[in-house]
């Protein structure tokens, strides 16, 4: 099966997986390694709305859809600036009237750990914003996956999955306020105890 790593953001949904592909240590990129301390500060901050979103999706979002996505991946495992630190924003327009769900993940071409111990080094964290008309960006939530190692059903293989942090509250809603008419998600991944980042994807779903 294929690696699949796309998580549903809200507390409500936490679903996610990997499904097959994974990598070992032997061939981990430490060329991505985060500077020393980076990786330290807090995931939400303000300044991840002010800075030039990495993708911005500005078109119609169809009303009448359901499981719509509306996401953009990183090209590469670098991302972020000094008020948004090591986060990809990706930057939805047009959302208001919209029901909309936050989703974010690793992208496709990164494989999930193939080990106990280095699924135990796996991290997503997020970071959603939303503003309404003639007004300033607020925070929305924020919420962190850990990698977990085990089957996906009692007696099948193990796999490297993504769950809830259970020290970091999600807070993050199911459902986004459909008078926002801007939406941010900003994303950080990382792997090989937390310096080496990941390419990442974000965006939204439609509920309806």
């Amino acid at each position: 099966m294929n690696s699949m790593k796309l998580l549903f953001l809200s507390a409500v949904i936490t679903s996610a997986g990997a499904c097959g592909g994974s990598i070992d240590d032997a061939s981990l990129d430490e060329s991505a390694a985060a500077p020393a301390g980076q990786l330290q500060s807090p995931l939400g901050e303000m300044g991840c709305t002010t800075v030039a979103a990495n993708a911005i999706i500005d078109e119609p979002l169809d009303p009448g859809s359901f499981s719509e996505t509306y996401s953009a991946t990183s090209l590469t495992n670098s991302y972020g600036s000094g008020s948004c630190p090591s986060q990809f924003v990706v930057e939805v327009r047009q959302t208001r009237d919209r029901n909309l769900t936050p989703i974010a993940g690793w992208a496709a071409s990164e494989l999930m750990p193939g080990s106990e111990v280095t699924c135990g080094y796996a991290r997503l964290e997020v970071g959603v914003y939303g503003q309404y008309l003639l007004s300033k960006w607020e925070k929305t939530g924020t919420a962190r996956y850990v990698g977990k190692w085990g089957p996906l059903f009692d007696g099948g293989p193990s796999f490297c999955t993504f769950q809830p942090d259970p020290q970091y509250p999600n807070t993050i809603p199911y459902q986004l306020s459909p008078y926002y008419v801007r939406l941010r998600v900003a994303v950080r991944g990382t792997r090989s105890s937390f310096s080496t980042f990941v390419k990442v994807q974000g965006g939204v779903m439609s509920l309806q």
